[in-house]
């Protein structure tokens, strides 16, 4: 009797430590199947349905830092801008290394207008991670919008150095060079960009406003010479 049950116990203990070992794996693959599938809904603008398959993910495994940056990113796209950083904070605590969680954190402090802080996060996420055009393109539009105009274009630059055809990133140059004076430059941005983009009608038009405001200054300047 005791020679079949220790028989019965050796045939039986694969099975178990198989059965043991997928119970124990199994939260880990069930968070991974709920994240995906938040990600697809996502993708399709479901939005709602998405944060709450996140959220059942990280109720199964809190560890997961990338689905909190989904989570995040998925309150971004509702404007939920309190539930985005809480997200994000997390993220940050389990991914402190990780360009996307200070990308993400820095366009919830942009959308509610705290450009320093957006800055600071943008700065650290290049730091990461300095290979991403988007991260210097929005660094870019920070420092735009905070009048810091020279490094504002030294971003936008980096941004084309990573990413070359980009119509959005001309267009912005040209601002920069129109401000500074520097109208060649400006209308050789303004073309690039419409060489890349053939929607653009508001760079179409700054385009002819500053051509014609070349001519006007070689026209003065022509004048000038004749008078002298």
């Amino acid at each position: 009797m005791v020679n079949r049950l220790t028989k019965a116990v050796w045939i039986l203990f694969p099975l178990l430590l198989m059965i043991y070992n997928f119970s124990q794996a199994n939260p880990v693959d069930q968070a991974k199947k709920l994240n995906a599938k938040g990600l697809e809904l996502a993708r399709k603008n479901r939005i709602d349905e998405a944060i709450e398959k996140f959220n059942h993910s990280l109720e199964v495994n809190p560890r997961d830092g990338e689905t909190y940056v989904h989570l995040a990113n998925a309150y971004l796209q509702i404007s939920n801008l309190n539930a985005a950083e809480v997200a994000c904070q997390q993220a940050k605590l389990l991914l402190p290394d990780t360009a996307e969680v200070y990308a993400t954190m820095s366009q919830i402090f942009h959308r509610r207008g705290e450009l320093e802080a957006a800055k600071k996060e943008y700065e650290q996420a290049i730091r990461f991670d300095s290979n991403v055009a988007e991260y210097h393109y929005h660094l870019a539009n920070v420092y735009h919008s905070l009048g810091q105009f020279e490094a504002a274009k030294k971003e936008y630059l980096e941004t084309l150095n990573l990413s070359p055809k980009s119509p959005l990133v001309y267009h912005n140059l040209g601002e920069i060079y129109y401000m500074e004076g520097k109208l060649d430059q400006a209308i050789e941005a303004y073309q690039k960009s419409l060489s890349y983009s053939n929607n653009g009608q508001n760079t179409k038009k700054r385009l002819n406003e500053v051509i014609l405001e070349k001519q006007d200054q070689i026209g003065k300047e022509i004048l000038r010479n004749q008078l002298a």
